[in-house]
């Protein structure tokens, strides 16, 4: 029986170089070695290569792969998934698995293994491209398909684009700045910070825009962006003063309609159709509504209750439409689990419920289920991307008094197509002028244009102009071109924030759980290339 030898080596780094070193001197010594069986230390396995090239086999530790890959579901924020669902794991252990199978197999298999979109676009791409195609074809490693490439595909693409709106920017003279935060899958804020106001400038500056037509910008309420002193409003105006800042008039409905009224009887009802959906939100109370339902002769759509969202408003008329469609189904299941056995409190909570539901609170749900109607279609005409401000104004007169003074009285006289200038409206317009100077000529050249331009309207077979854009379309610039430039200001400035909201509602599809450690570079210019239009 040969003797089993034990080598202890204490090395100062663990490097390609030291173990290159090491295994020599181990050669030498021992010139019989037919294998190794290491963990997973790249550098370690390239100084085997080195040392020994062909004469050795190389096996690694199944332990230390199973422990990677599971560091790998952790590091992707997998673990919880990992732990409920099923699938999922036997998905993950599968990865292990592959150890034991034959290497031909796996080599066989590899081709029909999903890639990755690129190099799937790539593939596709190539069956018309002869020179493409040789490149993914050849032997060896140097496709210039890596990772890395990848991102400076990206990253370029991602300029081009940028060039090209900041390009488009400049050349209209005239742009307005949206913003908001959101968070990544990754939890990473992405406008957040004391000093939001240079953020902004400082991007858009770098990027090559020209600050000085910034005439406008558009945010939600919260206090670190709207507020009069310390906002980034406030700050942009400091430095800007004709970017005129517009609270976004989606977020001004859902504070002014969607958020319970100080009414008692409607807070009490909004207040009451919130727990019912907490109440039925359990798979057995679900199953008791589900029944009632299914029981009944009404062949109805709607399953299950809906909450009362406060973010996206226009569920919160579904979640009062859909709770009248199932009134009765939900007072027949109240009285079904008020009967229960239950000492979870199921049946107490279900008596309280029913309770509640008195003659007011019926009331209330049809009188807030008429006003949600209301604000529904004005609230989905405010997500529109091409609504401009005076659609908005057209659609609602309840906004904020200084946006109707900003928007409505200004630019009113622009609209009109009586050629005489009443006491009224020549004020507004003096406001207009002296605000937007230097930009427009002075107050008597644009009186007789405006005056021009009126009468123009006069003729015009189709009367006023139903928006800004449409107006902007019939004025002449080099006939009007003061008209025309206050016109294009108009057309600019913001009505809400919903566009680049979709943008975040996007980001989950661009940055996954499986993407979680996407460089800010290559998430830029893959945002650049979905939402280019």
């Amino acid at each position: 029986m040969k003797p089993l030898s034990v080598v202890y080596a204490l090395l100062p780094k663990k490097t390609q170089t030291v173990y290159v070193e090491l295994l020599m001197t181990l050669k030498d010594t021992c010139s019989s070695v037919k294998s190794f069986s290491i963990d997973f230390e790249l550098a370690l396995i390239k100084a085997i290569e080195e040392g020994f090239e062909d004469s050795v086999s190389i096996h690694l530790c199944y332990y230390h792969l199973s422990q990677s890959v599971w560091r790998k579901v952790q590091n992707l924020g997998l673990a919880s998934k990992y732990t409920k669902d099923k699938e999922f794991r036997c998905s993950v252990r599968m990865i292990n698995a592959l150890a034991f199978l034959p290497l031909n197999i796996i080599k066989k298999d590899r081709d029909n293994i999903n890639q990755g979109n690129f190099r799937a676009i790539l593939k596709y791409r190539a069956d018309g491209d002869d020179y493409l195609k040789s490149i993914l074809q050849k032997e060896g490693r140097n496709k210039f398909i890596c990772p890395q490439i990848q991102n400076e595909i990206i990253s370029v693409c991602g300029d081009v684009i940028l060039k090209k709106i900041v390009n488009q920017d400049n050349d209209s003279k005239c742009f307005t700045v949206l913003a908001d935060e959101t968070t990544d899958i990754s939890v990473v804020e992405h406008l957040t910070g004391k000093n939001l106001a240079d953020s902004i400038l400082n991007g858009l500056m770098n990027c090559g825009v020209d600050c000085k037509y910034l005439y406008g910008q558009g945010y939600d309420g919260a206090s670190n962006m709207a507020g009069h002193m310390q906002g980034v409003q406030a700050h942009v105006r400091a430095m800007y003063p004709k970017a005129l800042y517009i609270h976004c008039v989606a977020h001004s409905l859902n504070l002014a309609v969607s958020t319970p009224s100080n009414i008692k009887p409607i807070r009490n009802c909004l207040g009451i159709i919130e727990k019912l959906y907490v109440f039925f939100n359990t798979p057995k109370r679900n199953n008791v509504l589900l029944s009632c339902i299914e029981n009944s002769d009404t062949d109805i759509k709607v399953k299950t209750l809906k909450r009362l969202c406060a973010t996206r408003w226009v569920q919160r008329y579904d979640a009062v439409h859909d709770f009248v469609e199932l009134f009765e189904f939900v007072l027949e299941a109240l009285e079904t689990i008020s009967e229960w056995n239950d000492s979870l409190g199921s049946t107490t909570d279900a008596n309280l419920l029913l309770k509640a539901m008195d003659s007011e609170f019926i009331v209330s749900v049809y009188v807030v289920k008429l006003l949600f109607s209301f604000g529904l279609p004005l609230c989905q005409q405010l997500q529109k991307e091409r609504i401009d401000l005076k659609e908005a104004v057209d659609l609602t007169k309840d906004i904020v008094s200084e946006l109707k003074s900003m928007r409505s009285e200004w630019f009113e006289s622009l609209f009109s197509s009586n050629t005489v200038l009443t006491e009224v409206e020549e004020t507004s317009f003096k406001k207009l002028v002296e605000f937007y100077q230097p930009d427009v000529e002075k107050l008597d050249v644009l009186l007789v244009e405006l005056k021009l331009w009126r009468r123009k309207l006069s003729r015009s077979s189709n009367n006023e102009p139903k928006s800004a854009l449409q107006a902007l379309i019939e004025c002449e610039a080099n006939i009007f071109p003061n008209i025309f430039i206050i016109i294009k200001i108009l057309c600019t400035l913001p009505v809400s924030t919903t566009t680049f909201e979709r943008m975040f509602s996007s980001l989950k599809r661009i940055k996954t759980y499986l993407r979680n450690t996407m460089s800010e570079d290559r998430m830029n210019g893959l945002t650049m290339l979905v939402h280019i239009q």
